[in-house]
């Protein structure tokens, strides 16, 4: 089965995080902003820091890694966060 590849960019230590897998764009995004809206971490204490990127393709049955030539931007973590109504 073939796993899409994305990494999590921190722009003020300009580093990439360890790269994971998801079958699709939407789990992804769904984990990243899970973790903008998670209080215990760092995305969420520094949401404008923290974008997240597609970088290729794992197929997990032969192991092969094919790497995007442009990585796909998929946002800022800012623009996952939830807004909270009391």
């Amino acid at each position: 089965m073939i796993q899409q590849a994305f990494a999590v960019f921190d722009s003020k230590a300009k580093v990439f995080f360890v790269p994971f897998f998801c079958p699709s764009v939407a789990v992804a995004t769904r984990a990243f902003g899970t973790a903008a809206n998670d209080p215990q971490t760092q995305i969420s204490k520094y949401p404008e820091d923290f974008t997240l990127f597609q970088i290729g393709e794992f197929n997990d049955e032969d192991g092969s890694l094919r790497p995007f030539p442009q990585h796909i931007n998929l946002g800022l973590a800012a623009q996952y966060v939830r807004e909270v109504s009391l």
